[in-house]
């Protein structure tokens, strides 16, 4: 990571953010993924079971 990153990430963020139909598409990607901590737990159960095989 690095302030010149950093500094075009939010120019990227900020004009997605500016286009209505960008934004959007933003947002239903972010809700359609699963972020709860059912999903995080498996994850790491999983990565767990493969480290002791």
């Amino acid at each position: 990571m690095t302030p010149d990153n950093l500094l075009r990430t939010i120019k990227r963020a900020a004009l997605a953010y500016h286009n209505k139909k960008v934004w959007q598409r933003l947002q239903k990607n972010g809700m359609a993924k699963d972020f709860s901590w059912h999903a995080s737990a498996a994850a790491y159960r999983e990565i767990y079971l493969s480290l002791l095989s």
